[in-house]
């Protein structure tokens, strides 16, 4: 749910699957997480080893809750998602935004997107992506989460 002030809310339903370009390996979800040691603080840390990398996501999302922002809808509505690094706790580090899609509506299956190339701290973080009213309330990163291993790059 997003919940934003307490009086509205925009319900999330989702499962991402994270795929890091240009990694020596990746993982998706956080049964299949290839553990290193020393959890990465956001995408980057000063003096820590990092990487560059494109993270692609891919995720479900079911507007029948809160419907998409149209030419009729224009409040209350999904305008755009938003990828962040939430690997610690209460801090989010934006990485990237995505676009809802085209004539979005009920159960949405992969909207896919692409990020920009970041430098990020090798080991395991945890990436959420929120939906966003036009209001600027935003969904819980925490509730559509995965956690990925980055490597050193290729």
């Amino acid at each position: 749910m997003l919940h934003g002030g307490g009086k509205r809310k925009v319900r999330v339903g989702c499962a991402v699957v994270v795929t890091l370009l240009g990694a020596a390996m990746f993982a998706v979800g956080a049964a299949a997480v290839a553990m290193q040691k020393g959890a990465a603080a956001g995408p980057t840390s000063a003096g820590a080893p990092s990487a560059v990398h494109s993270i692609g996501v891919a995720f479900n999302y079911d507007f029948t809750k809160t419907p998409a922002c149209s030419a009729t809808v224009t409040t209350a509505c999904v305008a755009h998602f938003v990828v962040y690094d939430i690997s610690l706790p209460g801090v989010q580090h934006m990485l990237f935004s995505i676009a809802v899609p085209p004539g979005a509506a009920g159960k949405t299956n992969l909207i896919r997107a692409m990020g920009p190339k970041l430098p990020f701290v090798i080991g395991k973080h945890r990436l959420g992506v929120a939906a966003v009213t036009p209001e600027n309330v935003q969904s819980d990163p925490s509730l559509c989460q995965t956690i990925v291993t980055v490597g050193p790059a290729n």
